[in-house]
């Protein structure tokens, strides 16, 4: 059942065996996976579909480096970020999880083949499996490997789930009853409220509107985000002086995002063969984009930490590309007067748009369309730094919860690693004659400025795993140290992020996570 907490379809205090705060990619996967053998209740602040005045809830302050995703990368409504996902997925390296004496801060509790079936199960379930990520994937298309790894380079593809957008593909299933799990709307979490000792959650106040309810639960599962979670703990203060789990002051600390930037342009005289070697790929309702990373023997040898890169196509306004993407948002938005202006200015397109559309379909290969301008976009992860954080800023929301404060940064590695991998990719480039590359006068500059860098919405670090409390907020299990029935899960969870586009992995740990609760919940 879907409700909304502002009517008082469900009377409080509410009653439920796992109580999933937030419905974004960890909350409704968990909830799904939890289901059956526990019931469940999950908690949105916001409501079946995003709202104007959304900018003003996820508001905050930034400090240092510009975060956009403050407020453009979150979204408050069933579904959460999600409904602005575009579905990339990819698995983590398995050098992501090892400690590397470069990277300080590094390593995770657990490896990356404790989580290899529970990926396979993700893939499962957001629709992309049996794929895998490399070069092989050019095979199926009938096409080659260069041979990228002479240069330090492996090929590594994202693949788009089908349907990103958890509230769509799950929704349904919801508002027909499953009967185990109840999803209440327009239901912010004010607070986590502690037993006297501060070692079990005694439950949750919410606020909705003009109404106020708590929620009892066998066990609770935070679950909304690398900027909320740790909020959410360090406003809960009442019974801990410095928030719920923060007795070592690190809820907050090692804030990353995924820094991008234009690295380099290509020049070439042939750019149809470069648009040929790494156009998007269609088979099967999948899309794949290939991207080349750096080995985990160039990141040991260079001290680098893990980035990849991608060759982007700008287009002139004039242009097929940029026309049909003005019919297409013209349809989406259902302006037919404008769609109609767009379909006319496609018009002098038609030859070019029918021959590559028909390539397409004929080869599951994308079209390639002419582009005015190649550029080289590096991704890069950020090395752990506990002076990236979230902490509480003093102006609160209309509930009267303190916003958040963000202080985030690029640093020096972080722009040694987007070098690495562009002068990697250019020499590679060059040896196998697609071009050559223009590096950005930036990357060997003296100092890191804000200006050439974008953040990415992929906010992570903040509720560290770790082995013990004096390495991170929750445990291996993603429990919160010393608080016994209290989760997180998320990206707000990992250690160190790698260059991976983070939601498959959240997928991932969400379902190991559900089956870590009943096994829990199952020996009560």
């Amino acid at each position: 059942m879907i409700a909304d907490f502002r009517q008082g379809e469900i009377a409080s205090p509410i009653e439920t065996d796992l109580c999933v705060i937030g419905s974004g990619a960890a909350g409704l996967t968990l909830a799904c996976h939890a289901a059956g053998p526990l019931r469940v209740l999950v908690v949105e602040a916001g409501g079946p579909e995003p709202g104007q005045d959304d900018a003003d809830w996820l508001a905050g302050q930034s400090t240092d480096f510009t975060l956009s995703g403050l407020v453009n990368g979150r979204v408050r409504a069933l579904g959460g970020a999600t409904r602005r996902w575009f579905g990339q997925c990819i698995r983590l390296d398995p050098i992501d999880f090892e400690r590397r004496p470069w990277v300080p801060y590094s390593g995770w509790p657990i490896t990356a083949q404790d989580l290899d079936a529970y990926y396979d199960r993700a893939e499962r379930f957001v629709g992309t499996a049996p794929h895998g990520y490399d070069a092989r994937n050019w095979s199926r298309f009938g096409m080659r490997d260069p041979g990228f790894d002479q240069d330090g380079l492996m090929p590594r593809f994202t693949i788009y789930c089908p349907r990103p957008d958890f509230a769509a593909a799950l929704g349904r299933r919801l508002r027909r009853g499953q009967p185990t799990v109840d999803v209440l709307l327009h239901a912010a979490v004010v607070g986590i409220a502690l037993d006297p000792d501060g070692a079990t959650v005694a439950g949750l106040r919410l606020r909705g509107g003009d109404r106020e309810g708590f929620v009892r639960a066998r066990a609770y599962a935070l679950c909304g985000g690398g900027i909320e979670n740790p909020r959410l703990l360090l406003a809960s203060n009442d019974v801990m002086s410095a928030g719920i789990g923060n007795g070592r002051d690190l809820v907050g600390r090692f804030f990353q995002d995924h820094p991008g930037a234009t690295t380099a342009d290509l020049l070439t005289d042939q750019p149809r063969k470069v648009r040929e070697q790494f156009r998007m790929l269609r088979r099967g309702g999948l899309t794949f984009w290939p991207k080349l990373a750096l080995t985990p023997t160039a990141q040991r040898e260079g001290e680098h930490l893990n980035a990849n890169a991608q060759l982007e196509y700008l287009y002139a306004p004039d242009s097929a590309m940029a026309r049909a993407k003005d019919a297409i948002a013209a349809v989406r938005e259902r302006q037919p007067a404008a769609a109609a202006i767009a379909a006319l200015r496609l018009a002098p397109h038609t030859r070019e748009l029918t021959r590559e559309g028909v390539y397409a379909l004929a080869t599951g290969r994308g079209p390639v369309l002419r582009a005015e301008r190649l550029t080289l976009t590096a991704h890069v992860e950020q090395a752990p730094d506990p002076l990236n954080r979230i902490t509480l800023a003093c102006e609160r929301d209309r509930f009267g919860v303190p916003r958040a404060r963000v202080a985030w940064r690029v640093n020096r590695a972080e722009v040694s690693s987007m070098r690495a991998v562009t002068r990697a990719v250019g020499q590679a480039l060059r040896r196998l004659g697609f071009g050559e590359l223009a590096q950005a006068c930036w990357l060997d500059a003296d100092e890191v400025a804000p200006e050439p860098f974008v953040d990415t919405y992929h906010h992570a670090g903040t509720t560290r795993m770790g082995a013990t409390p004096a390495e991170g907020v929750v445990d291996p299990d993603c429990r919160v140290f010393g608080v016994d029935n209290l989760y997180i899960a998320g990206s707000s969870v990992f250690p160190t992020s790698g260059y991976a586009n983070p939601t498959l992995s959240i997928v991932a740990l969400a379902i190991r996570l559900s089956e870590t609760i009943k096994a829990r919940l199952a020996g009560r």
